[in-house]
């Protein structure tokens, strides 16, 4: 017999969805103290999303340095200066910065 072949859209779907729970214990796993086992996780995510060309989900935000999830709050500052919003990582100091653009009224 041969082997079943899985399109890509349902490789796409499945990972996405252990992106998703990959993440989401990532920040179960920070907020309950356990540091190396949630960069283990988001490790894994990475992984996974390079390996299948997904891009992981923009809510879910790690720092691409000390791979540590990022929970406002608890390991994370959040800013909003003059039209960016700086996000700065308690952990190694490392400032992420994303641009927000105002709708203009006339």
């Amino acid at each position: 017999m041969t082997k079943k072949r899985i399109s890509s859209k349902e490789i796409r779907h499945i990972s996405i969805d252990r992106i998703n729970t990959l993440m989401q214990m990532a920040r179960n796993e920070s907020r309950y103290g356990n540091y190396i086992r949630s960069k283990r996780y988001v490790e894994l995510a990475r992984k996974i999303s390079n390996k299948t060309k997904t891009s992981i989900p923009k809510g879910d935000l790690y720092c691409k340095t000390c791979l540590s999830p990022l929970i406002p709050g608890m390991n994370c500052r959040v800013r909003l200066n003059s039209g960016h919003l700086c996000i700065h990582c308690l952990n190694c100091g490392k400032i992420i910065r994303t641009s927000y653009a105002y709708k203009k009224s006339d």
